[in-house]
């Protein structure tokens, strides 16, 4: 790898590295490196905000790092309360794994899937016992897991909080220790889980993963997209219908989409910040960043 690409792999997406100089050694030593990402399958809706990290593994598995993509269909069963501010409802383990499937299916839009490691956590979760779930927990403390923001907030109101949402992110913590991962991509909504990880693969007396994060993506009308509003993208809606939304997306969102939602590089992203700087109309713009986006997942 040149130190073009590597730079690009650092900075193309990225909000956050952990640990960023550990990383960058490895990469310059020529390290085939084990990259993962985990998903939560709780629907099948994918919207642009969740293709950032995937665009990063496309990046990765470009440059001949090997890629794995958990599915969650064990911990999906309970559902990651990471951004949320309630209990979220069960769901059977073949609901989890057909919402899986249906994933995959539509991030081969973007990756090689020929050359992506596809792995179901409860491969390993189905197996443990109590025992086992205690060796896990001794590693955090109560009030670690109330210092979580979403659980912060909760506790104060006096909002439900099931035990069983403690032990979710034990089970999500340990994908890590099993497959022995170097780096592990997330959301910085995601950083607890991520930093917990490490701690895990430490206690367990393996080298601790680097873990490079990503911001959430701001929906067209400048608020959190999600999957369930009216101001999300999702990847695989009619063309026209993208089209309407990204021409409609605030101003100062224009860079940011260019950033995180497509192939540009730095140098591209640069250009088009300066486009916008010296004048040219928004709307030009826009319409340049509508037609990359349906072009990645319609096709010129």
């Amino acid at each position: 790898m040149s130190n073009a690409q590597i730079e690009s792999l650092l900075k193309k997406w990225v909000a956050r590295i952990i640990d960023e100089d550990h990383l960058r050694e490895r990469l310059l030593r020529g390290d085939r490196l084990k990259i993962k990402l985990w998903i939560d399958p709780s629907g099948t809706v994918i919207h642009l905000g969740h293709m950032v990290p995937i665009l990063k593994l496309r990046q990765f598995q470009e440059l001949g790092h090997e890629v794995t993509i958990i599915i969650g269909d064990a911990t999906g069963m309970i559902g990651d309360a990471s951004d949320k501010d309630s209990e979220r409802p069960m769901l059977q383990r073949e609901q989890t794994r057909a919402n899986g499937k249906a994933f995959i299916e539509k991030f081969a839009r973007v990756l090689d899937l020929s050359k992506v490691k596809i792995v179901y956590n409860s491969d390993w979760l189905d197996k443990v016992n109590f025992a086992w779930v205690g060796e896990l927990a001794k590693n955090f403390s109560v009030a670690e897991m109330l210092d979580r923001d979403n659980f912060s907030k909760r506790y104060k109101a006096g909002v439900r909080i099931s035990l069983q949402e403690f032990l979710y992110p034990l089970m999500q913590w340990y994908d890590s220790v099993a497959l022995e991962t170097d780096v592990e991509l997330g959301g910085t909504e995601q950083y607890f889980n991520l930093l917990a990880g490490r701690r895990l693969q430490e206690a367990f007396g393996q080298e601790k993963q680097d873990i490079m994060m990503f911001d959430l993506l701001v929906g067209s009308d400048g608020k959190k997209m999600s999957k369930t509003s009216p101001n999300s993208v999702a990847i695989d809606e009619a063309p026209q219908s993208m089209y309407q939304k990204l021409i409609s997306i605030k101003d100062e969102l224009i860079v940011p989409y260019f950033e995180l939602t497509t192939d540009a590089t730095l140098e591209e992203v640069a250009i088009i910040r300066d486009r916008l700087e010296r004048g040219e109309h928004p709307n030009v713009l826009k319409e340049e960043l509508a037609q990359r986006i349906i072009t990645m997942y319609h096709g010129k």
